[in-house]
């Protein structure tokens, strides 16, 4: 590729540029150095070891008198031919080429890189080429980004990251931004959490918006006849930093915030920063020669290069303050070739400075940033993986204040690394194979120089064509073999192999089946278990399904008796596991025979005694509570509540078969209740009949048909007799008697004697 870049370039070379170079012929003279002959003839002591291999020596050593061919002519006309391409190149730059010729623009960056390059090399016909080729292309995506400022394109997101998002003034919502979307007067753009745009203006300058900023675009003109750009950005909240490479001396740039501080600048590489916690704005000016004017609170204040100002909400700015100095790259060394996908950035420490902010990006400029990471506390920083390429990077640090503080110069490197892994091919043992003994070889193939590793523990080192071979013993059951091949650049080739080993039958396992003879009276009983999961199951030759974990869920049909069930697993090995199991299906409950101490019902007795046997059960229950039984007998004496009384009897045999037998008393020992009497009349004059009532009351069985009574009368009168029931219902008893004629006074009731069906009886005296 690079041949044919070489002979189109000369192409479009003219003759004179091409022209054979003068060689000068040099005396080493006593007291000379290689630094200082380079400097002397090519103003670059650094230069000196490609004087060695432009004269093809092999010692860096020299002896007086040696004589020394140096290409003079040939390194200052190519360093006069770069110097012009980067001329070109920032021109273009300056022009917008990032926006309208960016295709153009990147080709030229490439060439100038080549030049730069082969320069350093010592290859200066080369360098001049690319030069040459630099300058033509800088020079055409010059004129087109020229050609296309005429168009009235204001503003350009020329890069972005992360989650950015813009609104226009007439709309209501945020949308999200694009890569190259245009930017209008009063439109708004906030970007969130490690996440950053790239406004470029005309003439390739950028304002970039970092992570959890708010801004609006509230000015952008272009006086056309004066070229002159006018700019006004309203940062809300968070991080602004400007590179306004292509400012002009009519340019005017102004940064207002929402906390009243208007920033004036005539800076072409400045910083602003919203605080979020206590609303304080910072302004840091990085450019030689840059000025900024910062104003709130009636108050200005002029920042020139490296220092900054304070600026609390409606109060005058604080005096300019230095800036910490910029930190000194440690390692890598500029311009160094990194073999691998990532590279460690270490740097020296600043006094006073709290933390560091690195970044890392495509170009030069750090336009395009690849990483942005702020807050460092150590004096180093390891990169992520990275893709093949050419990269820059510098590292500030940050004072006590949060002032961000010299940039150090930009450092390149390269990552090189091939993407492609170590070729491995494995010949022994098969995927899935199944093995009988321990001990296999594992064969396979690889490239030379690689270091194999079985699971990650084992090193093999292949023989000089990359085959390898390893014994390797094998547990019992699945085995997870990973072979992995890794190049002297890290990248690996994995390959995992699973074997399995199966030296013993397959296992069968019912957890929750005793290792006894079992009883049930289910009639279909349920079988749950595992066995190994490379063996199929049977249960009287029935075919049973496993999942993948070799569990099973089946039932068997019982007959009553005894039933003999035979599982059978087997494996892929052939070998086979039986387990027999014989079950009892019971399924009649155990019987009961009930003698009690009264055979009446209703009664009234509250105490009863219950006796009788049971066959075949393990527990008798009354009413929930256990009666102990001796070989199988029991008595039970049960004390009854007035009323209704429920008596269960649940016999439980061992297998749970249950037989159930209710026995209901009524239970009476209240006697009746006098609710009233009386005598009509109650005073008689000799010979009158007289009307006897008694209403009475009994919640238990019942009244009794008639009740006994006592009358008493003057003169010792009394009279016994039986009062008949009239209703059931209403409990009134009535009789009628004829007083003797002797007999004058009052009659009243002696005694009522009050009984129901049980015999409860109550006698009560008056």
């Amino acid at each position: 590729m690079q041949k044919l870049l070489i002979i189109w370039l000369i192409s479009i070379i003219s003759i004179p540029v091409l022209a054979e170079e003068n060689v000068v012929l040099v005396t080493v003279k006593e007291g000379d150095t290689w630094r200082k002959i380079a400097e002397e003839y090519l103003g670059d002591a650094d230069q000196w070891e490609d004087l060695v291999k432009f004269n093809d020596l092999k010692t860096t050593q020299l002896r007086v008198g040696q004589k020394l061919r140096i290409p003079a002519n040939s390194v200052s006309r190519a360093r006069e031919q770069i110097a012009s391409a980067a001329q070109s190149v920032d021109k273009a730059i300056e022009n917008g080429a990032q926006i309208f010729a960016p295709d153009a623009l990147i080709a030229a960056q490439e060439l100038l890189n080549k030049a730069q390059d082969a320069f350093r090399k010592g290859q200066y016909y080369s360098a001049r080429l690319f030069a040459v080729g630099a300058a033509q292309k800088g020079d055409y995506a010059n004129e087109l980004s020229q050609s296309m400022t005429t168009k009235g394109i204001e503003a350009v997101i020329a890069d972005m990251r992360g989650s950015v998002e813009t609104k226009k003034e007439e709309d209501l919502d945020w949308v999200d931004a694009e890569l190259n979307q245009k930017l209008f007067t009063d439109e708004k753009i906030r970007t969130f959490e490690r996440s950053h745009a790239d406004v470029v203006f005309l003439k390739g300058n950028v304002l970039r918006i970092d992570e959890n900023s708010l801004a609006v675009i509230r000015k952008l003109q272009m006086d056309v006849r004066k070229r002159a750009a006018k700019a006004q950005v309203v940062l809300l909240e968070g991080d602004l930093s400007a590179q306004l490479q292509g400012l002009g001396a009519q340019d005017e740039v102004e940064v207002v915030t929402g906390t009243g501080v208007t920033i004036d600048s005539k800076s072409k590489e400045f910083q602003v920063d919203v605080a979020k916690e206590d609303a304080a704005t910072r302004v840091v000016v990085y450019d030689e020669g840059g000025k900024i004017d910062v104003s709130s609170g009636g108050e200005t204040v002029q920042l020139k290069q490296f220092q900054g100002t304070k600026v609390m909400p409606n109060t005058p700015p604080e005096p300019p303050r230095d800036l910490l100095p910029a930190p000194q790259p440690v390692a890598p060394e500029s311009g160094e070739r990194i073999f691998g996908k990532r590279s460690l950035l270490k740097w020296e420490a600043v006094e006073d400075a709290k933390e560091y902010n690195i970044q890392i990006g495509k170009d030069p400029l750090l336009r395009n940033l690849v990483i942005n990471a702020d807050g460092l506390t150590v004096l180093e920083f390891e990169t992520p993986l990275l893709q093949n390429g050419t990269y820059y990077w510098r590292v500030q640090a940050v004072d006590q204040d949060d002032f961000p503080g010299i940039y150090c110069p930009a450092q390149k490197f390269t990552i090189f690394f091939d993407e492609t892994p170590p070729a491995l091919i494995i010949y022994k043992p098969q995927q899935h194979q199944l093995v009988l003994t321990p001990e296999i070889v594992l064969e396979g193939k690889t490239e030379p120089e690689v270091v194999v590793t079985i699971n990650r523990k084992y090193t093999v080192q292949p023989a000089a064509d990359g085959s390898f071979s390893y014994p390797y013993e094998l547990n019992e059951g699945e085995n997870q073999i990973e072979i992995l091949a890794v190049d002297k650049l890290g990248l690996e080739n994995r390959q995992t192999r699973t074997v399995y080993l199966d030296t013993t039958p397959p296992t069968i396992r019912i957890p929750e089946l005793p290792e006894t003879e079992i009883a049930t009276n289910l009639k279909v009983y349920p079988l749950n278990g595992y066995v190994d999961t490379d063996a199929t199951l049977t249960i009287n030759k029935r075919p049973i399904p496993t999942d993948s974990n070799g569990k099973f869920n089946t039932t068997v049909v019982l007959s009553e008796g005894i039933n003999t069930i035979v599982l059978t697993a087997r494996d892929r090995a052939g070998q086979e596991t039986q387990l027999i199991k014989r079950i009892t299906l019971d399924s009649q409950p155990p019987r009961l025979s009930l003698r009690k101490s009264t055979n009446s019902n209703p009664t009234n007795q509250n105490i009863i005694t219950f006796s009788g046997r049971v066959d075949e059960a393990e527990i008798l229950m009354l009413n929930g509570e256990e009666i102990p039984l001796t070989s199988g007998m029991f008595e039970k004496t049960v004390r009854l509540e007035e009323g209704e009384n429920e008596l269960i009897f649940v016999a439980v045999d061992a297998v749970g078969n249950e037989f159930h037998k209710t026995e209901s008393i009524f239970c009476d020992t209240q006697p009746p209740e006098l609710l009233s009497h009386s005598v009509s009349p109650s005073t008689v004059y000799g010979g009158e009949t007289i009307e006897l009532r008694v209403y009475a009351r009994d919640t238990g069985t019942g009244l009794h048909q008639t009740v006994t009574y006592t009358l008493k009368g003057p003169d010792n009168f009394q009279y016994s007799g039986v009062l008949t029931r009239r209703s059931q219902q209403e409990g009134l008893y009535q009789a009628t008697v004829t007083i003797p004629n002797t007999v004058q006074g009052r009659i009243d009731f002696k005694q009522i004697i009050l009984e129901d069906y049980l015999g409860n009886r109550q006698e009560f005296t008056f």
